[in-house]
């Protein structure tokens, strides 16, 4: 029977969350498929059908059902370890990339049952208990995490951690996307020095000679409109430069919780709710813009950075992974209550329109995401792996 690569993520881009980790899974599937590569993707989030949908030609796989109740839904989740043993040795499965070590807890079986399948681990987003309160301070975001039970969430993370550092110490390989979650990782699971190695997400970046700016401003904000994010500090930086044009791309999967954050803003005439891009509409758009503005209380090293570099933008934001943003564009900082933040992004977004400096950021950027995470650059080295 013919080998298969899996790709285990917690969205799949096409279905559900449409999130970094579902974009990575996609464009990895894609990768694979374009070696003529038998590629399937195995979805661990709560989806009604057990049975396989397609993505680009690509089956995802559901592995995991809805239940409601705290004590059905970790019944559901253990049953899930099982659920996954069963389906590599159904697909026979010969590699296994785990897209973010948030589904490492369901390889944990793995190594028992499926010896001869290699386990690969790609940190994306290592987030501690310090991270989690960070987060928590936007209010909305812990509703929807918590619920009504926030001590049952650190119950639940902690058991989450301890079975994670046992499936981790297992795989065959860790990867991380950045040298700041290289370390992290590193720290927060006990590994040994030198237990991941560096593999930056991949990009698509286009000929310097289709990249076309717009003769006026553009800044975009990019991602889900989820509280995360804070959407309306983006929103509010467009009513304080009405002379620069306000793109958001993006949709939120509770947009009963952001809509009412966001309806004051609409009327604003430079402020655009464009839903969500792909495709070549959003890569006319990305070529046209000039700045991407990241307004996230917490990020790991956004996709949407890579991207905006891949597109000689420059980049504005709270969050400096790897020193990405101070590098190739202005950081504010890190988060320190949101009527200041917005202080802060009101200067930086001056700074990088003045002189046109975010030419000169942007295209530093540019040259080195060219160098680092190319599309093409990526896919040898991860054929070379698996």
């Amino acid at each position: 029977m013919r080998k298969t690569i899996a790709i285990l993520t917690v969205e799949e881009f096409d279905f559900n969350k449409y999130g970094g980790f579902g974009m990575v899974a996609k464009t990895i599937a894609k990768m694979l498929k374009e070696e003529k590569i038998n590629t399937v993707i195995i979805d661990v989030s709560q989806e009604e059908s057990l049975n396989p949908k397609f993505s680009d030609g690509v089956p995802v796989y559901f592995i995991r059902k809805k239940q409601d109740g705290i004590f059905k839904q970790i019944a559901e989740e253990i049953i899930s370890f099982f659920r996954l043993v069963q389906t590599v040795k159904k697909l026979n499965i010969s590699t296994l990339i785990c897209i973010s070590e948030w589904v490492a807890e369901y390889c944990i079986l793995l190594k028992y049952f499926c010896p001869n399948t290699k386990r690969i681990l790609w940190f994306q987003d290592i987030r501690t208990e310090e991270d989690w309160r960070k987060i928590f301070t936007v209010e909305e975001e812990k509703r929807i995490v918590c619920g009504d039970h926030p001590k049952r969430f650190w119950w639940i993370l902690r058991i989450k951690k301890f079975l994670r550092k046992y499936s981790i110490r297992r795989m065959n390989l860790c990867l991380a996307q950045s040298h700041y979650l290289q370390e992290k990782a590193i720290q927060v699971y006990s590994l040994k020095k030198g237990a991941v190695k560096t593999l930056p997400n991949p990009v698509r970046v286009p000929d310097i000679s289709k990249i076309k700016k717009s003769n006026y401003p553009i800044v975009i904000f990019l991602g889900r409109l989820d509280p995360i994010k804070r959407p309306w500090l983006f929103c509010e930086l467009a009513r304080r430069f009405p002379e620069v044009q306000f793109l958001v791309m993006g949709i939120s999967h509770f947009p009963k919780l952001v809509n009412p954050k966001l309806q004051s803003f609409r009327k604003l005439k430079n402020l655009q709710f464009l839903g969500l891009i792909t495709g070549m509409k959003k890569e006319e758009i990305l070529r046209r813009s000039w700045i991407l503005v990241n307004t996230s209380i917490y990020e790991s090293l956004p996709v949407s950075f890579l991207e905006a570099l891949a597109n000689r933008m420059a980049i504005l934001s709270c969050q400096n992974p790897d020193n990405i943003v101070s590098r190739f564009g202005y950081y504010t900082g890190p988060p320190t209550g949101e009527d200041e933040e917005v202080e802060k992004f009101q200067k930086g977004l001056s700074f990088l329109l003045e002189k046109n400096h975010w030419v000169t950021l942007g295209s530093k950027g540019y040259q080195y995401i060219k160098e680092v995470a190319d599309y093409e650059t990526i896919k040898t080295q991860i054929i070379s792996i698996l």
